[in-house]
């Protein structure tokens, strides 16, 4: 397959894009993450693009709505969907891409080839779930937002959203898995939303497992190696958390917070949670009132 040397974009009239902002506004972004451009596309059919090889940028492409279809010049072809990223290092291969559909909406970034912060990866291109979509969306979309109301405190705002995308862009990239591992690890995310939306039930392991489709023991693997924590550990630091809000914002009797976090014994929860925290619930809740 034949690529050009340089650029090649056709964007019929169908489609709309919004850019982050360049210049002196975009300052904050540049210094970071070294983002040299990026924006929201909402693309239709017959849209076509084209990069070339041995670029100056790093391209990072997340799909929002619809699919996409990229071509590279290998001759590999894949269809990237909602809530996958690819990542084109500077130094990979040139590809093409077009709207896999009548629709394809997407989130694009353009890094400087010296942000050293990415990842140097193996292979040509990077094409897989993203871990950070939504997070990182939001960000973008109020980057480009504040950048053009020039309400009170934008410039302030401006500052925040950019660092937030910095960070969620690095934690994006901070842990290499394979492809498995990263379907392992957004799943097992999904259980842990379901425990956090349900602290007052009991989930053992057992259930857990179940609920992963993998033993009780491969699910005690993968928890403490994609999460650094066992299964119980990592149910008790959502409990804590939880425990920790209801006990600042709420005036709720002690025995009331512990049923809501699944404790059916007050003092059961009183002694974990004064381990966890140095400190009791009442002295805890103590400490922050103003």
């Amino acid at each position: 397959m034949e690529f050009r040397a340089h650029e090649t974009e056709y964007i019929p009239d169908s489609c709309n894009e919004r850019f982050l902002p360049t210049g002196k506004s975009g300052v904050v972004l540049l210094e970071r993450t070294q983002i040299i451009l990026g924006g929201i596309s909402q693309l239709r059919k017959g849209f076509f693009a084209e990069r070339p090889k041995n670029r100056d940028y790093h391209i990072l492409i997340f799909t929002l709505e619809g699919q996409g279809n990229f071509e590279f010049e290998n001759g590999e072809s894949f269809t990237s969907k909602k809530g996958e990223l690819v990542y084109s290092p500077a130094w990979g291969m040139g590809h093409r891409h077009i709207p896999g559909g009548e629709r394809w909406d997407l989130m694009w970034l353009r890094f400087h080839r010296t942000a050293a912060w990415l990842p140097k990866i193996n292979s040509e291109f990077q094409h897989r779930r993203s871990r950070f979509i939504s997070e990182i969306y939001h960000c973008v979309a109020s980057i480009i937002k504040e950048s053009v109301n020039h309400e009170l405190q934008g410039e302030r705002l401006l500052e925040i959203y950019s660092e937030m995308l910095n960070l969620y862009l690095r934690r994006e990239f901070s842990q290499a898995l394979t492809p498995d591992l990263e379907d392992i690890r957004f799943r097992m995310n999904q259980i842990w939303d379901s425990v956090n939306d349900n602290l007052s039930e009991r989930w053992p392991t057992e259930r857990l497992a179940n609920m992963m489709g993998m033993s009780r023991t491969l699910f005690f693997k993968h928890c403490r190696e994609l999460f650094c924590m066992t299964p119980g550990e990592k149910i008790k630091s959502l409990r804590m958390k939880r425990a920790e809000q209801l006990l600042v914002n709420l005036q709720s009797p002690i025995y009331l917070i512990a049923e809501a976090v699944g404790y059916e014994n007050p003092n059961s929860f009183i002694s974990v949670f004064s381990a966890y925290f140095g400190r009791s619930p009442l002295q805890y809740r103590k400490s922050h009132q103003v």
